[in-house]
């Protein structure tokens, strides 16, 4: 990881360089609870510029990128698969042995002049893909994202309805993205 800062009377120049290789999550859950299964590796590769008259502001003019992935073992899906299977199914069948797990999750972030967009996005489970999509406006401190499940299979009795945030970083609003219920 590596950081610097520029000060000058006019704007401040900062720069953050972090990346981070095949962490083993399971070193830090198993020391909160050392009967714990989960496990995976995860990756982070930040690269962020910025010039700005307050530290404030350095977030709100950033351009560069922020990825992250993560290949996930023994992390149950729980409650994010009823999201898009058949509830009907999901019900009955809730046993350990069919327990949908979460298998990775895949990010790339684009800032921008302090507009971060997902280039890539998703959660993959056993069951479900969940993709999502819009913008974090980091001046205006707003957000406006779409997130939507496909189960990858064809499913009877599915809410596999999109949903949005919206609204400013102190009041995020979820709800059906529009034509969602459609």
């Amino acid at each position: 990881m590596s950081a610097s800062i520029k000060p000058d009377t006019a704007a401040t120049a900062a720069a953050l360089r972090a990346r981070i290789e095949n962490f083993d999550i399971g070193v830090l859950v198993r020391r909160a609870n050392p009967e714990a299964k989960m496990s995976g590796l995860v990756n982070l590769d930040v690269d962020l510029q910025s010039e700005a008259g307050t530290v404030e502001e350095l977030l709100a003019n950033g351009t560069g990128y922020f990825d992250f992935s993560g290949q996930l073992d023994n992390i149950k899906a729980g409650i994010i698969d009823l999201w898009a299977v058949n509830l009907v199914a999901s019900i009955l069948s809730s046993t350990d042995e069919n327990a949908s797990q979460i298998n990775c999750a895949v990010g790339r972030w684009s800032a921008q002049d302090g507009m971060l967009r997902p280039d890539l996005f998703f959660i993959d489970t056993s069951k479900i893909r969940i993709c999502g999509s819009g913008e974090v406006d980091l001046k205006q401190r707003t957000v406006d994202l779409k997130i939507k499940p496909t189960a990858k299979k064809a499913e009877f009795f599915s809410l596999a309805t999109p949903i949005a945030l919206s609204g400013p970083f102190d009041d995020i609003g979820i709800g059906v993205a529009r034509g969602g219920l459609v």
